[in-house]
């Protein structure tokens, strides 16, 4: 079966759905095997997959019959970075152009039919992985969790004559951290192969479908869908076309229990649309989660620019005061002479402070700008106060230490470190 899905079609950037299904029973139709390949598009993200699945029935008893079906594949999840209007373009959260990772994803179902009676349960991403994107070149880094999609279906068909039938359709989704989503459907069946289905789902959209069957082989559908909230005065209408083709002597349904008419083509074309909605939806909570990672990075970015920012003040303040402290007592080659019986070691200073404080927090912040692991040593009494100096490494080699603060001064390139790097000398 083929099916395109395009929602809110009057909305830039709106989402995009094209699936590709295949099922087939096998021993005796007690177990199934299907491949579904799907790509979902929505604005900025991206998602394409396949997965494999399996379903085994079981008879419990008689117009009794139990279900199983699991689903395992991959999914190719992308952002396309290059989509956003942002503010600022410099955005420390946004990486260039479009990433994307790969993950396994998994769904598990359960599915019980006694008569005309019919209820599922689903989980969807199972593994609930975490999404990275990874930008090499400017070491910028990105990531959100997926988390677990539950669903529970129920369904009952009623005989309204000998040529029509109704099936009432419930579906609730749920989500941690979101609201459950609940879908309320009617489908009316005409001799077993035409069917009009009207669908609501509660404060979102109401939609209607229809499609037929035709020389025993062949499906098509159509659904329009429209928005009842905030998107139905901006043409948010949704279409969505499906075919589908068997091939073989009969058909049935991978999640179906039972075989003839009650595994009908309406019941299947249900099904695959719900499916779709399902996926849409669990692509649109996905957005929903990644919006907040975002939103917590630039939180922590503008946490990381207040601290530097409050860096810099007490710098500026103490300016005067630290910059004669550094002339007084840094260190030149001329000055390295040893008194009899005495060792020195010469640090390597990358930040002078007042306060232990202000040092640990500018120690932190090295480490996070530059990876720069460093240490604090407390100046020996200079005009009755000591000051605390931040250091990348001590040596007894006054050269070596030269050789580090040229290093440093060229591994610099945000201008993290404050002044120049500068050598310090103490007594062991």
């Amino acid at each position: 079966m083929i099916l395109y899905r395009k929602q809110w079609a009057d909305i830039a950037g709106a989402p995009t759905t094209q699936a590709l299904t295949f099922t087939s029973p096998i021993k005796n139709q007690r177990m199934g095997v299907g491949v579904y390949v799907y790509n979902d598009v929505v604005n900025i993200l991206g998602k394409t997959g396949a997965l494999l699945a399996y379903r085994y029935s079981v008879p419990l008893a008689k117009k009794h019959q139990l279900s199983f079906g699991l689903a395992a594949g991959l999914t190719d999840s992308r952002i396309y970075f290059d989509r956003i209007r942002a503010e600022d373009p410099f955005e420390e959260s946004l990486l260039l152009n479009s990433e994307r990772g790969a993950y396994v994803d998994g769904n598990l179902g359960i599915h019980y039919q006694f008569k005309e009676l019919k209820i599922g349960l689903a989980a969807q991403q199972l593994f609930e992985n975490t999404v990275q994107f990874e930008n090499t070149a400017d070491e910028k880094f990105l990531a959100y969790n997926l988390i677990r999609h539950y669903m529970i279906t129920a369904a009952y068909s009623f005989r309204l004559s000998n040529t029509v039938t109704i099936d009432p359709y419930l579906l609730m989704k749920s989500a941690q951290g979101l609201p459950s989503q609940v879908d309320v459907n009617a489908i009316f069946k005409y001799r077993e192969n035409s069917w009009l289905a009207l669908s609501y789902r509660n404060n979102t959209a109401a939609a209607v479908s229809l499609g037929t069957d035709f020389e025993e082989r062949y499906t098509v559908g159509y659904s329009y869908e429209m928005p009842i909230n905030s998107l139905a005065g901006v043409g948010g209408s949704t279409h969505e076309v499906m075919v589908g083709i068997r091939f073989g002597k009969s058909s049935s349904s991978l999640q179906g229990t039972t075989v003839g008419k009650d595994e009908n083509t309406a019941s299947d074309y249900k099904k695959a649309v719900q499916e779709q909605y399902e996926l849409i939806d669990q692509l649109q909570q996905s957005n929903e989660v990644l919006k907040k990672e975002v939103e917590q990075n630039k939180e922590t970015i503008q946490n990381q620019k207040e601290e530097i920012d409050e860096l810099k003040k007490v710098r500026q303040e103490d300016l005067e005061e630290i910059e004669k402290i550094i002339e007084k007592v840094k260190v030149g080659e001329q000055e390295t002479g040893e008194s009899e019986g005495e060792e020195r070691k010469y640090y390597a200073i990358v930040g002078a402070f007042k306060t232990l404080k202000y040092a640990k927090l500018f120690q932190k912040i090295l480490l996070r700008e530059l990876n720069l692991e460093t240490s604090v040593v407390q100046s020996q009494r200079i005009s009755g106060v000591n000051y605390f100096f931040i250091y990348t490494n001590s040596h007894v080699d006054f050269l070596e230490a030269q050789k580090e603060i040229n290093n440093l001064s060229r591994m610099d390139s945000k201008g993290i470190i404050i002044g120049n790097p500068w050598i310090y000398q103490m007594s062991k």
